[in-house]
């Protein structure tokens, strides 16, 4: 450990005594493995101009492990994603313990000079950078008050005149923690004095404007969520505001369910749901199977009744991919929601949506879980309010003798209408299904089949003569 300290405190005094042009790396006083990194946009880049905060911390195995390195300001760049992470070979499988601090530094400020949308990080930003790099460029440079209000070094909180009158409150692990999370100074110092503000029941500006520096430390900590709503709620704050901060949190963690709620909880105190299907509407597009924009949709689509284009509009996304499995449920959602399936014309127009689609590709299970559901306990409850399927079903097992789905949907169909015939078939389907169609779900299928003979047993039974009670031994 000796001589790794002696390695890191070497490299510091170098990079103190010889400087790069644009970059600024400070080890932190409390733990030299953290340095605070300044990267100077380099001339004649897109970021030329700008000023990056960067993490750069050294773990315990190195040299013979790369330096984690992260972006703390936002960037629109092809290999450094919403998070700050870096796709850079040097800090993965082209490390090598003679590099050092400088050279990552120097390697991470080249990647600003050359974006390389063939190796990407996030995908839609590559996309968008191979397509219209022009356009890529613009949207870096979109937001100056962002990128300004990132640019400057950040500022520990012991250090502002305006927070001296707040003691921080220390995080208690007890007094022999096992396995100690090494927090980043600034997270912890940051956290240190949220506890404090907490402790004190503190509504102010500054509370709030700590809350923001707080959730861009851990976006996803509830506590953080939680008290800003109540400072919000003491400073009757603007909404709207509020709601523009949520969107630049959703679309750098887009799978955070703590904003995600927050947004709910501002949408609610704004009593206006009118912008929410166009915000899922990108949030989708970015990613079209995020549980969390979809489950915000539904709420937003049944609390405000925003139900009129909604069928349009998933027309539109199944159509581009059928396989969405999420967008067909949004449309049970709303079928169920808005009409009624005992109406024969509208039941016959949902089953024959899904035969569409089925027709186009038989082994996507999507519309095959939605033809069901229209039958289900939830739907009109009884494949016998459609009494073509069957026929339907079987011809097209017969032109697709793969397809599982088909022979699943029979099966389905003879133990609810219980018929001898049916349920005759049936069996023979089971057969198939679990030696040779499913054979994953063999067992399921064995047991179903067991299911499907107690009927046939019991009519056998039932239509056996009668012993005469009266005849002799």
């Amino acid at each position: 450990m000796a001589a790794l300290t002696n390695r890191i405190i070497k490299e510091t005094q170098r990079m103190a005594a010889e400087p790069t042009p644009g970059i600024v790396a400070r080890p932190h006083e409390d733990n030299v493995r953290f340095f605070d990194v300044q990267l100077s946009g380099p001339d004649g880049s897109p970021y030329a101009g700008g000023v990056f905060h960067v993490e750069l911390f050294l773990p315990s195995e190195y040299p013979m492990s790369p330096p984690k390195v992260r972006f703390l300001t936002k960037i629109y760049h092809p290999n450094i994603d919403r998070l700050g992470r870096i796709c850079l070979d040097i800090l993965k499988d082209k490390w090598s313990p003679a590099l050092g601090i400088r050279a990552v530094l120097l390697s991470v400020q080249a990647l600003l000079s050359a974006p390389n949308p063939d190796d990407p990080l996030p995908l839609d930003v590559a996309e968008h950078w191979r397509s219209d790099e022009a356009g890529a460029i613009a949207q870096e440079n979109s937001p100056p008050r962002v990128r300004a209000a990132n640019a400057a070094m950040w500022t520990p909180y012991h250090d502002r005149p305006e927070w001296a009158d707040v003691t921080p409150l220390t995080q208690d692990d007890g007094p022999a923690p096992v396995v100690q999370i090494q927090y980043t100074p600034r997270f912890q110092e940051v956290m240190d004095y949220l506890r404090a503000i907490i402790q004190k029941g503190e509504i102010s500006e500054r509370a709030l404007a700590l809350t923001e520096d707080a959730i861009d430390c851990n976006s996803a900590n509830y506590t953080i969520w939680a008290y800003r709503r109540v400072v919000l709620d003491g400073l009757r704050a603007e909404m709207q505001k509020e709601l523009e901060f949520t969107e630049n949190i959703i679309t750098d963690t887009p799978k955070n369910y703590q904003v995600w709620y927050h947004r709910q909880w501002v949408v609610e105190r704004l009593h206006d749901g009118s912008a929410e299907l166009a915000f899922t509407q990108r949030m989708i597009e970015a990613d079209s199977k995020n549980y969390h924009a979809w489950a915000h949709r539904q709420w937003a689509v049944a609390t405000f009744g925003l139900w009129d284009h909604e069928l349009v509009a998933l027309e539109a996304l199944i159509e581009a991919d059928p396989r969405n499995n999420s967008a067909w449920n949004q449309r049970w959602f709303v079928v169920r929601s808005t009409c009624r399936l005992d109406e024969p014309a509208l039941l016959a127009r949902e089953v024959q949506y899904a035969q569409r689609y089925i027709q186009q590709a038989p082994n996507n299970e999507s519309p095959w879980s939605y033809l069901r559901g229209l039958f289900s306990s939830k739907g009109v409850g009884s494949f016998a309010r459609c009494p073509e399927l069957e026929a339907w079903a079987r011809q097209l097992s017969v032109r697709f003798p793969l397809c599982v789905h088909a022979v699943a949907l029979l099966v389905d169909m003879a133990a609810q209408s219980r018929s001898p015939a049916a349920l005759e078939q049936a069996l023979t389907d089971c057969d198939g299904l679990a030696e040779g169609l499913d054979p994953i779900r063999a067992k399921y299928w064995r047991h179903k089949r067991m299911a499907l003979l107690e009927p046939l047993l019991a009519r056998a039974l039932a239509a056996r003569p009668k012993q005469d009670s009266g005849s002799s031994s």
